[in-house]
């Protein structure tokens, strides 16, 4: 597990987000991170896995905007 996502992580266990997420959410094709339904939020972790993902990124982020969901990415 990337750095950032094990500090996202305990963040989002200790509850210091006013909202619950799920972690490792399926929606549709794809698997994201972080997701929070009430809040159509979702959080992705960009490691090194992501670098020459670009373009399958990009698919799967305007898929999720298109069902209403934010997307935010987080640099590792």
């Amino acid at each position: 597990m990337a750095p950032a996502e094990v500090v996202l992580r305990s963040q989002i266990r200790n509850n210091q987000f006013a909202f619950s997420f799920r972690r490792q959410t399926p929606i549709g094709n794809y698997i994201v991170d972080f997701e929070c339904r009430s809040a159509k939020l979702i959080f992705e972790v960009d490691g090194d896995s992501h670098y020459g993902k670009e373009e399958y990124d990009s698919k799967r982020d305007d898929f999720l905007i298109g069902l209403g969901f934010k997307v935010m990415h987080i640099t590792d």
